[in-house]
């Protein structure tokens, strides 16, 4: 083993290129896994794990070779897919007010930096200007959460997306003249050369990338790598133009983005390699670079670097908070269109780190600043998330009525059920639970499906699963209820069944669940549960089946706020109506923490036939309640939702556990709900809050 050692060259730090590359992939793999477990920004992450592995850290690796070459790289890249993803028919459509924000929102926070910066920092000349640049950018980490809040076409998301394209051009183009002054010295002729350049430069890319582009992409086969190294191509011819012409690099490949926007199809697989290599592998080592650059420790040693980080954070924030109150103040916004302004422009990512990194490598940034950039895109990550989700579901309630009358059924004619089967125990149990969801006046017959794992015996197990599930649905199910049995092979089951319920159009998926926590694995990678709820907008009823359902007398429904508002919300008031009505069960309904602009206990959905008894509680009152109520024939019933939906509700996570913990024997239905989730427009690394 000592040989084998000496014969890699295992040094610290390491030199081999093996080793190094292998260390590299090993953390790009898995830092986001752990970061998406945990609900921590990717961005942070990365950087985080640079910090550990570079020289202020455990001195694994250096920052030179290949480290290097793709951080710069990854550098450029971050700006290009910055001006790629940024929605210029939204700004076109806004133009005035985005106009305005976007002016507001780069010369204010500019200005409030800079005064901090030079009365309270003691920063001077060039070095304040650069680092109160980085307060006027943004990056629209929280757009995601007004996507699938549905509030995307609303006038507030349309300024902040507008005023994007404002801000983050100036802060490049200043960045453009302080790093050319810096180098040569400021002079009039300097300034007028400067201005030429940006002009020529700037009618040179946006005259000639969008035709460029549309003429290759109409005679390239899209199925090839061409387009894809076309694009890249002039991504980086565009940062040697604008080098030439005696501006940043990345000032190009932010005009290549912008340039090409409308040339490149919003949903197309050149799109898709775009976003996936430099989610994959560009930006995540560019991040890694950055943070082989910091030393954390500096925050400890002493206090000027402490209150240079803090500082730094409360101006960007501050900076921000005062651009939307303008703003809201001049086009007559309500305090929460103004809370979304805030939101969405609060956080500092990508275009931070690139003047950050500029400012670093041409000696106008100090460590102090470095390392305090680090803490305040943390901070800021964090605060935008959850300013734009708050102000974006009290828009989103406010403007949605409840979407259920009393006695109202969903349409039977558009659910049709799957039962995904793996355990021959529990399928008959399974089944029945799915018949009396299902109703007796929908035409369209059960689906039941196995999943095979893909390997050589897998023809031979289709077989046999599916004469079982056979057997089991011809002994389960009523003779009036048709069925159809299916297999699939796949390696993921997830995938699988979320590709199954795709490819048929089934919108209504009963599965079973074991009542035991995830293991290591399945919290690291993520459950079958946790796939279908990421890629699947069906219903999703699991079930928890310790009793016999026949023994159902009394039905304990725990629902979230604005249940009753989501589009879909008929269908499980059908399913708990049905459950009902056939057992001759009462419903106690628990809806949790009614929100405070709501003045009336929500209407009662369920018909006349149905006994209902409805409290008002928080989650905790709820769990107190409820745990006076043991024995048999108790069915509980949670309605859950989607992270980052209407519905959505934090606290309500932990009644799972508590319920199954509490009420071990006892049957447990968890009912997610269709949402219709629109796809943001290109998705990026710092678009994931």
């Amino acid at each position: 083993m000592m040989n084998l050692l000496l014969r890699l060259e295992l040094t610290q730090p390491l030199q081999n290129p093996v080793f190094i590359f292998t260390l590299v992939l090993a953390i790009l793999l898995l830092v986001p896994l752990l970061c998406q477990r945990l609900r921590l920004p990717h961005v942070v992450g990365l950087i985080l794990a640079g910090v550990a592995i570079g020289p202020h850290g455990w001195n694994i690796l250096e920052r030179k070779g290949a480290i290097e070459l793709f951080g710069t790289v990854g550098l450029l890249y971050i700006m290009f897919l910055a001006g790629l993803d940024l929605d210029r028919t939204s700004f076109l459509t806004n133009r005035k007010k985005s106009l305005l924000f976007g002016v507001l929102t780069f010369i204010v926070p500019l200005g409030m930096g800079w005064l901090a910066l030079e009365f309270i920092l003691d920063y001077h000349g060039l070095s304040s200007l650069l680092i109160a640049s980085m307060f006027a950018t943004h990056t629209l980490i929280a757009y995601p959460i007004v996507s699938k809040l549905g509030i995307v076409r609303k006038e507030a998301v349309a300024i902040a997306v507008g005023g994007t394209i404002i801000t983050d051009t100036a802060v490049l183009l200043l960045l453009a003249g302080i790093s050319g002054t810096q180098e040569t010295g400021f002079s009039l002729l300097f300034l007028g050369r400067l201005i030429l350049s940006v002009i020529g430069f700037g009618i040179l890319i946006f005259s000639l990338y969008p035709r460029l582009g549309r003429w290759f992409f109409a005679r390239s086969n899209d199925d090839t790598g061409a387009p894809f190294i076309f694009v890249l191509a002039l991504v980086f011819l565009a940062g040697v133009m604008a080098e030439f012409a005696g501006i940043e690099a990345i000032v190009g490949a932010f005009f290549a983005g912008l340039a090409l926007n409308a040339a490149i199809p919003e949903h197309s697989p050149l799109t898709e390699r775009l976003t996936f290599v430099g989610n994959t592998l560009f930006i995540p080592f560019f991040l890694l670079s950055v943070g082989m650059l910091v030393d954390l420790q500096v925050l400890v040693q002493g206090t000027r670097a402490l209150w240079v980080a803090l500082t730094l954070t409360g101006v960007a924030l501050a900076g921000k908070w005062v651009a939307a109150w303008i703003t809201q103040r001049w086009l007559g916004f309500s305090g929460v269109q103004r809370q979304l302004l805030f939101g969405l422009s609060s956080a500092h990512a990508a275009a931070t780190l690139a003047v950050i990194l500029v400012g670093y490598r041409i000696g106008l940034i100090d460590d102090a600043v470095l390392n305090g950039t680090i803490l305040l895109i943390l901070v800021t990550c964090l605060t935008a998330a959850l300013v734009t989700e708050r102000a974006g579901r009290r828009i989103a309630a406010k403007e949605a009525s409840p979407r259920v009358t009393p006695g109202a059924e969903a349409d039977p004619a558009g659910e049709r059920f799957l039962t995904p089967l793996a355990n021959p125990e529990s399928a008959s149990a399974l089944l029945a639970l799915t018949a009396l969801l299902r109703g007796q006046a929908n035409r369209f017959p059960i689906t039941t499906l196995g999943i095979i794992p893909d390997t050589p015996e897998a023809g031979v197990q289709v077989a046999q699963q599916e004469t079982t599930w056979q057997q089991i649905c011809r002994q389960t199910l009523p003779p009036q209820i048709p069925f159809r049995v299916a297999t699939r092979i796949a390696l993921h089951a997830g995938r699988g069944i979320s590709q199954f319920v795709r490819e048929n159009q089934l919108n209504a998926v009963v599965m079973g669940w074991s009542g035991r926590a995830a293991t290591a694995e399945g919290w690291l990678f993520g459950t079958t549960l946790d796939y279908l709820l990421d890629h699947s907008k069906a219903t999703l009823v699991v079930a928890l089946l310790k009793q016999p359902l026949a023994i159902t007398r009394r039905i304990w429904l725990i629902t979230p706020p604005n249940a009753l508002r989501e589009p879909h919300a008929a269908a499980w008031v059908s399913y708990c109506t049905r459950l009902a009505q056939h057992f001759a069960a009462e419903i106690c309904w628990y809806n949790l923490d009614v929100p405070s602009d709501e003045t009336a206990e929500p209407t009662n959905p369920f018909p006349k036939e149905v006994s209902c008894q409805s409290k008002t509680a928080s989650t905790d009152q709820a769990l107190q309640q409820l745990a006076e109520f043991q024995g048999p024939g108790n069915l509980f019933i949670i309605i859950h939702a989607r992270r980052g939906t209407l519905s959505y509700h934090r606290p309500q996570d932990s009644l799972i556990p508590a319920i199954t913990r509490n009420h071990p024997n006892q049957n447990l239905l968890v009912i997610f709900p269709t949402q219709d989730i629109p796809e943001s427009k290109r998705t990026n690394l710092f678009r994931q809050p």
